[in-house]
């Protein structure tokens, strides 16, 4: 087994090397990953704007970047050395000394070019004009016969006319909306009485229970985690009765391309090819159980009212996730109540599930068929029995409606095969036996998952030449980008924006876009038309830090009790969100638009999050009084979340 463990670690590591080389070639080389990394002193700078939220399509974009500098003479083999995305024209005192080539699309490698004359000594100013198609103008500069580094003294217009200080590509300037919320701290504290009175009540009612003082009335049994999952069943049923109705119709992440697939299913239930509009290149099945609701909704009320109705398919998947959950704390934690009710509460109340399943959407849909899958493989892990044909057929089965649903689940089939092989592995008493096992498995689930799903992606090879689509993808012929354009380090290290200002934080960096989309409505669901109760999902931001530190901690604790963790399957959790969160930080470096970072695309990991969230209280949860207060903590934070989806009131939509 030790052994067996080693050769498991060296094969992640392995894996891991090489997908860390591919990534850095893409970096460094790749010039579709746009990403700046300055040289030395010379800094990238753009002309400075607040980020928008608008999809901006192919079209030219230009800026010019002057700096005024002294000099002895300047002779022709002086050199300047650039990087310049995307083409440049390089002027001294309106002399052109050179221009890159519109082919030019070597922009990753420093280039220098000699000024091929002669100028006196004096004042002199260099200007460069750059021009690009599929991001902000940028320019990367330095010379040390010049004595000359780009940086933010320099100017640049877009208009030739007005002149600014340029901006370091480095510094994001955040899209106004975000300001025109309360900073997080205020929003805080001006509700800390209630949260305050939410905390103290939770907190002795708990340590009443764990002293057996509780009131004759309220018998510890109430607090049962199959009562508290069926408590949180209805809560959620209230929640979307109330909302599914009042809740505008256009709200949500790309709504209007959701809503032409569905009208267009439902118009002849014919299948559009992901060429035939903005989210068509998306799996149908979702699509086509809408397109049937869709059409027996019109029969009986309007338009307007038929497509608020077609929510109640995320809806029902976002309840669902609770069964999932507690489902999946019940084979973790058997035996604990605590354990169960702490993992059940987290996974059915996390913001980013209660948002999401209130738009129309494929998401929701894909979440809960990767939980079922979860669900699977956890008990595959824990079995010493091999599973029956029935069994593997319902995975199969699983894993076809969630590939015919959204392609990210490719994930979590990748997950399902690996966790078939390494279980083979891991015992292999009988070796032939065990080989013939595992190879029957993989082989009943890859038959009965293509019978389901692969119709669809044969008929993209055919008619596209790829079986995988992306909504960015040159295949589609769809040309468009968005802020921020690009990539820098920045984005990937800095974090605390969505500690402050959530809203859109997701520009300043993948960490603050995380945050902000899994413990709170990041993109107001999108763009601004959300009628949520911004003063308790602001407080979200700080009341989540605790529930974020457990997430760290139960990283580490399963990491280093791999031996025991890999055999009940809180390592399979550890490596199911380690994978997705590579995939989403893969997507927010290579398609550089605000919303790559979201953390819906892992909304079917939620029962993996809530074992690993539970895994890191669990040194908390063994004394009365450290139980109670994270009792209190959580129950602060369950009230918050509920109530921030909630409708109250409708609001009017912010100008975009």
């Amino acid at each position: 087994m030790r052994s067996r463990l080693i050769l498991l670690i060296v094969f992640f590591v392995l894996s891991f090397t090489a997908a860390m080389s591919y990534v850095g070639w893409k970096v460094i080389k790749d010039p579709d990953t746009i990403f700046l990394i300055s040289e030395g002193n010379a800094k990238w700078i753009r002309f400075g704007e607040p980020t928008k939220l608008k999809i901006r399509h192919k079209e030219k974009i230009s800026a010019s970047f002057s700096v005024d500098f002294k000099s002895g003479r300047l002779n022709k083999d002086n050199k300047i050395f650039f990087r310049v995305f995307h083409n440049a024209s390089f002027w001294i005192d309106n002399v052109l000394i050179y221009k890159t080539s519109d082919s030019n699309l070597q922009w990753k490698k420093t280039k220098n070019i000699k000024l091929g004359q002669s100028f006196e000594q004096g004042i002199h100013t260099l200007q460069v004009d750059v021009e690009s198609d599929r991001s902000h103008p940028s320019l990367l500069l330095y010379s040390k016969d010049l004595n000359l580094v780009s940086g933010k003294w320099w100017k640049v217009t877009t208009d030739g006319k007005n002149w600014k200080e340029a901006t370091e590509s480095s510094q994001i300037i955040p899209n106004p909306i975000s300001r025109m919320f309360d900073r997080v701290d205020k929003i805080f504290f001006s509700n800390i009485f209630l949260y305050t009175s939410i905390f103290f009540f939770a907190f002795f009612l708990v340590l009443a229970s764990e002293k057996g003082r509780l009131p004759a009335f309220i018998r510890p049994s109430y607090f049962s985690a199959s009562n508290i999952r069926f408590l949180m069943i209805i809560a959620w049923t209230v929640l979307c009765l109330k909302n599914i109705l009042v809740i505008p119709m256009n709200m949500g992440m790309d709504f209007k391309g959701h809503i032409d697939y569905i009208t267009t299913v439902a118009s002849g239930f014919h299948l559009p090819y992901a060429t035939d509009g903005w989210q068509m290149f998306q799996p149908p099945f979702y699509y086509i159980i809408s397109a049937f609701l869709l059409k027996v909704f019109l029969q009986i009320t309007s338009f307007d009212i038929a497509v608020k109705l077609l929510r109640i398919i995320p809806m029902i998947c976002g309840i669902l996730q609770i069964e999932v959950c507690y489902r999946v704390m019940r084979l973790m934690y058997p035996k604990n109540n605590t354990l169960q009710t702490f993992g059940t509460v987290i996974g059915g109340f996390i913001p980013m599930n209660i948002y999401i399943s209130q738009a129309i959407g494929n998401e929701p849909l894909a979440g809960i068929l990767t939980s079922l899958l979860v669900l699977w493989q956890i008990k595959y892990i824990q079995s010493e029995r091999p599973p029956s044909r029935g069994q593997l057929i319902i995975a199969g089965f699983l894993a076809g409606l969630a590939l015919l649903t959204k392609t990210s689940a490719l994930l979590i089939i990748i997950l399902l095969v690996l966790t078939i092989l390494l279980k083979g592995f891991f015992n292999m008493g009988n070796r032939n036996n065990q080989i013939t096992e595992t190879t029957r498995s993989i082989i009943t689930i890859s038959i009965t998952a293509f019978l389901v799903c692969g119709w669809y992606y044969i008929r993209n090879i055919i008619v596209l030449g790829a079986p995988f689509i992306g909504g960015w993808d040159s295949a589609r012929k769809i040309v468009w980008w968005q802020d921020p354009g690009f990539r820098t380090i920045e984005q990937f290290t800095n974090f605390g924006e969505c500690l402050l200002y959530p809203i859109f934080s997701s520009f300043a960096g993948v960490w603050d876009s995380l945050y902000s989309t899994i413990w709170m409505d990041g993109f107001i669901s999108v763009y601004n038309l959300a009628p949520w109760n911004y003063n308790f999902m602001l407080s979200l931001s700080w009341l989540s830090l605790p529930l974020t530190l457990f997430l760290i901690i139960g990283f580490l604790i399963i990491t280093v009790d791999m031996k025991r963790s890999c055999q009940d399957g809180r390592l399979f959790c550890v490596i199911s969100i380690f994978l997705y969160l590579s995939a989403i930080l893969y997507m927010f470096l290579t398609v550089p638009i605000f919303s790559t970072g979201k953390a819906t695309y892992a909304l079917g990991l939620l029962p993996c999050i809530a074992v690993v969230c539970t895994e890191g209280a669990k040194p908390f949860l063994k004394t009365p009084v450290l139980k109670s207060m994270i009792a209190g903590i959580v129950v602060v934070w369950v009230v918050c979340s509920y109530c921030s989806f909630f409708v109250i009131e409708i609001l009017e939509a912010l100008p975009i």
